[in-house]
């Protein structure tokens, strides 16, 4: 289950109202205190994180990406491409729930009662 909270470049901030964010170095930053030890043994030394946000701002997941070299802070344009990208996917995810997974779902029911009583073979 996911948290209300995500510790990003030594600050909390909400899931429902988080940006873009970078740790810009692992290292140093109090975000990777308790896994600093396994991030690192990773290779990883700075992190990019980006909250991915349905149409009403609910926050459905995040995409983190880590690299192997300290960074700078992101840029205006930057943060805004990838909130951009964030609000996307987040608006593909939620559409897909809606749509797919329901459908699939609504389809193995559909098996399910008709085959009541009865074992079930792959065709």
């Amino acid at each position: 289950m996911l948290s209300s909270t995500l510790a990003v470049v030594g600050r909390t901030v909400t899931w429902a109202t988080s940006r873009a964010a970078c740790a810009q170095g692992v290292p140093s930053s109090p975000t990777w205190r308790q896994a600093r030890r396994a991030i690192l043994a990773a290779g990883s030394r700075a992190c990019h994180s980006v909250p991915l946000t349905t149409e009403s701002g609910l926050c459905v997941g995040m995409v983190s990406a880590h690299v192997d070299r300290t960074l700078g802070a992101l840029t205006t344009a930057q943060t805004q491409t990838l909130d951009t990208v964030g609000c996307q996917a987040g608006r593909w995810l939620a559409w897909h729930d809606r749509t797919v997974v329901l459908d699939a779902l609504e389809y193995l029911h559909t098996l399910g009662r008709a085959g009541r009583g009865s074992s079930f073979r792959r065709t």
